[in-house]
């Protein structure tokens, strides 16, 4: 299980829908369920009921482990909210990068 594949199974619940969830994370279908086959591999459960025509809807075992994803991904945002107050910590502002792909390189 990975990080990726918990923002997808997310997609999928806001979304209700393999196919908006693949369009709006920019990934093909196949990506999303193997994503949903491991995270089911490593709960030992179903997360989703399949319908043809219906939206996606969660099992309990599915409503449980949403809400533990979006706890982790709110200590996430903290967390990173955090790192920033500590690098820049009188403003609280990041640089600006230009140029694609630049990165700014301390001198720590």
């Amino acid at each position: 299980m990975g990080k990726h594949d918990a923002r997808y199974f997310l997609s999928i619940c806001e979304e209700g829908s393999f196919t908006r969830a693949a369009r709006r994370r920019g990934v093909s279908l196949y990506t999303l369920a193997n994503a949903i086959n491991r995270l089911e591999q490593e709960f030992d459960g179903a997360l989703l009921y399949r319908g043809r025509r219906e939206a996606v809807k969660l099992t309990p075992l599915g409503q449980s482990v949403r809400t533990y994803f979006l706890g982790i991904s709110v200590i996430i945002a903290t967390v990173k909210a955090e790192a920033v107050r500590l690098r820049y910590p009188r403003t609280g502002l990041h640089p600006v990068l230009i140029g694609a792909g630049s990165r700014r390189r301390s001198a720590r």
